[in-house]
């Protein structure tokens, strides 16, 4: 995923909140109008991708680049399409998980940050 694309959603959002703060009436609504258009169009040419790339590739771009994702299910392509991406990326994690075992000494030498930031009640091995 580009790093650059967190931010952008973040920009995006803040912008939203800052027309929506600013603008009343007929011009909000003409805003709105307008933000509506751009998604359908997104929407259309998101379905024409898939239409041509098939089903299976658009999964796999999707489970591949989270941007992809999360695209997908903003602009309400396909439901199923994210949750075969989340799925698909989940067992890449996995196995790559499993790929990755460490051996006893440098599991004893590392230790995950989650178990530096849990704040469980119950402690820790």
């Amino acid at each position: 995923m580009s790093q650059d694309f967190p931010s952008k959603i973040a920009e995006l959002e803040l912008t939203l909140e800052r027309v929506e703060h600013v603008l009343r009436g007929p011009e909000l609504e003409l805003v709105r109008e307008l933000l509506g258009t751009v998604l359908e169009v997104h929407k259309l040419a998101l379905e024409d991708l898939r239409s041509t790339l098939g089903e299976p590739a658009l999964v796999a771009a999707a489970a591949a680049e989270p941007s992809i994702a999360w695209v997908l299910a903003y602009h309400g392509v396909s439901a199923e399409v994210l949750e075969r991406a989340l799925q698909t990326a989940a067992q890449r994690e996995q196995e790559r998980r499993e790929r990755a075992q460490p051996t006893r000494e440098q599991e004893a030498a590392l230790i995950p940050i989650v178990r530096l930031l849990r704040r469980d009640a119950e402690p820790t091995p």
